[in-house]
Order: structure tokens, then C-alpha cells, then sequence
């Protein structure tokens, strides 16, 4: 917009009854705006051209010319333009897109059922702030989503979502790549959709959950404000499924640079999670925000007066400026500190100059498994970083199948302990399981003694749960279902000290899909 350009069109004849002498068509704008006409009505015919890159032979050439107005509100017209000899007209719809060269794109298609394109377009609109809600990406093309100030992708919530085409990966994958800024939000786009590299280039790692985002919302990093206690918390919308419904968990992917932005929870909550993570990329230079909440769901907070707009006021600024500290960190608030890189393995402050400090803790490993971290240590999944297991271990290398189709079974795992320790003597217990499967939820672990007829869940089977694999140390890493205490409590004093602990392991939905026991390990401390 605000720009003149012109397009070529060609026109050709078909008529054999034309009197050769009159070789030339009329062409003529019948319906559409004063800003678009066209340059030559009559069009001269052209021959046998022999110029490299010359119009095809036997047509006749001509230009339509657009000269959009700054004012103009983007979007498309259809125009109807006439083509005619003396004898003959014929009449053709063409579609105009009047796209931004600068100001923000807010894509929202059809499918989505959703009031945040129309609420980021209201905002915009408050602060006069050019932008385009649109239904359809396709006339951008990746060069021209990079130059625009940000991009707002709008895929919305479980069974009201739209699930990103091939071209449409491909085109937003593109401008990323050209230094684009994206934010993007939708229940399902980074869980459960098919992963792509446009899923790579946002860096989450995401777990799936099955309930609403109880709130609030704390702002993190560029979110994160200054004044206590309460003017960075934002409440859900906790009524409206389009906009909050099984609000995924999204954590910075290790390693990545990655930082959390908005979590789910007080700083002191046990069942707080993030759900909005952004990334600055150091080589292609583009910078995203990943949300699985619906930015229609964020209320204004009525005691602090903090509005929701604020919230797409600090995304914008990270959009323009990257990532900045704009005030020191209080360490008696830990949710006012914009230095805070949500990484375990760092050390957080501000500079005098108000420049962020995070400094790496020696020996300290970020990890969202056990797969991420050494040999003898477990991911403590509270605080996405690897601990050394305590006591000795016992390894059995399994590499068995469980729920082998077309039956189901259970996999007996069973573990001499060398030398023989009176189970009622142990100080900690800590089971490591390494498994394979498309589908953890369907897997119940356990431990127990067969010959005492003991046993506890260290593992529920859970349906809701879609992700695959299980790479967990039950105790040190993640609490079991049951406490060993539960399990020494069954087995009687002078029990035999020489019967073999058993992990089992339960696949609870038969012949569908297997999985590969990889390892098993006990760890005791004495």
C-alpha cells in the first residue's frame, strides 16, 4: 500500500473472421476503485517478436496500473475489466490483494473459531497502529512477511483449529528464515500436530495437558514488571473452551536459547507450568513467540489495573528491540525479575547498567528426560535439570517387547540385589526405567516383592497422556504414584533376603502399538 505498480496483461484474438487491418484490442476497467485503470486503452497488436523475453507472438500487450493510496485499508477487491474488438467483448474478474509493507499481519483463517485476531486488530486499532486481519496468507509471499513488523498466527483451540497445510509450513518456515517475527498460538500446533521444522525453529518442548489454565498468567522476561505484588499477574478466561482448553505445557528446549515468557501459576505454586515461550535466533536473526493459550483468554486484572493489552504491547517490543533487562531484579519477587532466563542452570541478575547477568552453574545439565542427562543420574523434571542418583545400582539391559501384537503382556523384570541388604535397612530406593513406546500413557509401572506379595505403582496408566517414550528415575526425578515406605510396610520383618526385586511393567492396551524395554536399574542407599 501507498506504492504504484504495474502489471502486465496480454491479450489475444481468436477470431477468424477479423479484418487483419484492424489489430488492435480495447481494454477498459468496468468495475472497481479510481486507483486502478489502465495504461493504454488500445492495445497494439504484436506480430512475430524475435527479442528475448518479448510478449508471445500473435497477442496484444498492455498494463494494468495500481496506485494504492497510503490510506487504503489492506485486503482485495475484485475488479471486472473488458477486452473487445469492433465486433466482440469479453469481460474478466481479477482479484486485487492490497497487502503491508510495514505494520503487523494477523492471520486467523477460516476454520479457526476464535475472538483473538478480532481482539489484536481492535488493539492495533487503539493505537492507530497500521496492521491487516486477514483469512488468507497466501498473497504474501516469505520476503514480504519478514519486511512486515510482526506476524500474528491464529490457529485456535481443540476441535476449533486450523492444522497448518505443506505450503503454509513451507511459506512461514521461509520467512522465518528471512529474519520474520511470528507469534503463533493454538491448542494443538506444537503438540499435536505433525512435527516440521517450522515446529523446530520455535525451539518448545512441549507436554501435553487435558486441563484449562487455571491462571494467572505471570509475564516472565519482557512480560515481567517491576511493581509488586501483583501488576505482571494476568487472569484466564476460564469459561470459554475456544480459548482455553487443554492449554499445553511449553518449556524452553534445552540448550536452545529459548526463554519462557507467561507461565501458568504463582512463583510458589507446585502445578505451575509455562505456556508462552519466545526465541531470538542468532543466525537467520527472527524472533518468535510460541503460546498455547488464546490471547483472547487473557482478562484485565482489576486490582492492579494491569490491562491485556500490555501483554501485546511487550511482545511487539520484543518484536522491534529483542530481548532487553528494563529494570533490576528484586530477589524478594522473584516474578518481577526480567533477567530471569527460566534456566536451572544459570545464576540471575542485573548489571548496573541494567543488562542482564546469567551466569552457567559448573556441572549443571538442563534436561526434560533422563535421556538428557549421564550415566547414574536422573532429570528432576521439578526443575529441568540432572542430579546424581544416590546409593548403588543394579543395571538389567532388557531389550524386550512389551505388548507384542496381537496380544498383550506384562514384562517381569526381575533384580538381584548383590550382596543381599535387608530391604527394611534401606534409607532410599530409586528406580530408573528406560522404555520405548508410541504411546507412554498406556504403561503402568511397578515395583515389588512377588514372594511378599508387595507391591506399588511407581507409574499409573494415564489415557490422556499422548506422548511417547518413558525415560524416568521414580524417587530423585519424579515421585512414584505409591512411597517405597508403602512398599516396606507390606513386607515382613524377617522376610527372605534373598528373593529378587521385580519392576512390572504393564501395557494396558493390548495389540495396538509395542514398545521395546531398553533398561531397567535399582538404585539403594543404605
Amino acid at each position: 500500500m501507498g506504492q504504484k505498480k504495474e502489471f502486465e496483461i496480454i491479450g489475444k484474438e481468436n477470431d477468424p473472421q477479423i479484418d487483419p487491418f484492424l489489430e488492435f484490442l480495447v481494454f477498459k476497467v468496468h468495475e472497481g476503485p479510481d486507483f486502478i485503470t489502465i495504461k493504454d486503452e488500445i492495445a497494439t497488436y504484436i506480430g512475430t517478436p524475435t527479442c528475448a523475453g518479448c510478449p508471445p507472438p500473435e497477442t496484444f500487450h498492455n498494463w494494468l496500473v495500481i496506485d494504492v493510496p497510503p490510506n487504503q485499508k489492506a485486503g482485495h477487491e475484485d475488479i471486472v475489466i473488458s477486452v473487445s474488438d469492433p465486433f466482440f467483448e469479453t469481460r474478466h474478474s481479477i482479484r486485487v490483494n492490497y497487502i503491508l509493507s510495514s505494520g503487523y499481519v494477523i492471520w486467523q483463517p477460516n476454520d479457526v473459531v476464535s475472538k483473538s485476531g478480532k481482539r489484536l486488530s481492535n488493539n492495533f486499532k487503539k493505537d492507530s497502529v497500521l496492521h491487516h486481519l486477514t483469512k488468507d496468507i497466501t498473497p504474501y509471499s516469505a520476503e514480504q512477511l519478514a519486511a512486515v513488523d510482526g506476524l500474528f498466527v491464529i490457529l485456535g483451540n481443540h476441535e476449533a483449529n486450523h492444522v497448518l497445510s505443506k505450503s503454509e509450513r513451507a511459506l512461514l518456515t521461509a520467512a522465518l528464515k528471512n529474519g520474520a517475527k511470528i507469534y503463533m498460538e493454538g491448542g494443538q500446533v506444537f503438540g499435536d500436530d505433525t512435527p516440521h521444522p517450522l515446529h523446530q525453529m520455535f525451539n518448545v518442548a512441549v507436554t501435553q495437558k487435558t486441563s484449562i489454565a487455571s491462571g494467572p498468567g505471570v509475564g516472565r522476561a519482557f512480560l515481567a514488571n517491576p511493581n509488586q505484588p501483583n501488576t505482571n499477574e494476568w487472569p484466564f478466561v476460564t469459561n470459554n473452551e475456544f480459548h482455553n482448553r487443554m492449554v499445553d505445557q511449553l518449556e524452553p528446549k534445552p540448550g536452545s536459547g529459548a526463554f519462557a515468557v507467561l507461565r501458568n501459576g504463582k512463583y510458589d505454586d507446585a502445578g505451575k507450568y509455562n505456556i508462552m515461550v519466545a526465541y531470538e535466533d542468532p543466525t537467520y536473526g527472527y524472533r518468535t513467540v510460541a503460546s498455547s493459550i488464546s490471547y483472547a483468554a487473557i482478562n484485565n486484572n482489576g486490582q492492579s489495573k494491569l490491562k491485556y493489552w500490555e501483554l501485546l504491547e511487550g511482545i511487539t517490543d520484543f518484536f522491534a528491540k529483542g530481548l532487553s533487562c528494563s529494570q533490576a531484579c528484586d530477589e524478594a519477587f522473584p516474578d518481577s525479575c526480567q533477567c530471569d532466563d527460566s534456566n536451572p542452570c544459570t545464576v540471575d541478575s542485573c548489571n548496573s547498567d541494567q543488562s542482564c547477568n546469567n551466569e552457567a552453574i559448573t556441572e549443571c545439565t538442563l534436561c526434560l528426560s533422563d535421556l538428557d542427562c549421564g550415566v547414574g543420574q536422573a532429570c528432576v523434571l521439578a526443575e529441568d535439570s540432572c542430579v546424581d542418583i544416590p546409593g548403588e545400582s543394579t543395571v538389567e539391559m532388557v531389550n524386550a517387547a512389551i505388548d507384542k501384537p496381537p496380544i498383550t503382556n506384562d514384562a517381569w523384570i526381575y533384580i538381584q540385589k548383590n550382596p543381599l541388604l535387608n530391604p527394611l535397612t534401606y534409607q532410599e530406593i530409586n528406580v530408573q526405567v528406560k522404555i520405548h513406546h508410541p504411546q507412554r500413557g498406556q504403561l503402568q509401572v511397578e515395583l515389588g516383592r512377588p514372594d511378599q506379595k508387595a507391591w506399588i505403582t511407581l507409574k499409573a496408566a494415564d489415557p490422556t497422556d499422548g506422548n511417547a517414550h518413558i525415560f524416568e528415575t521414580y524417587g530423585v526425578g519424579l515421585p512414584p504414584v505409591e512411597s517405597y515406605e508403602d512398599l516396606m510396610n507390606q513386607i515382613e520383618f524377617g522376610a527372605p533376603l534373598d528373593k529378587p526385586w521385580v519392576v512390572r511393567i504393564k501395557d494396558t492396551v493390548p495389540g495396538l502399538q509395542g514398545g521395546i524395554i531398553e533398561e531397567v536399574s535399582i538404585y539403594v542407599l543404605e
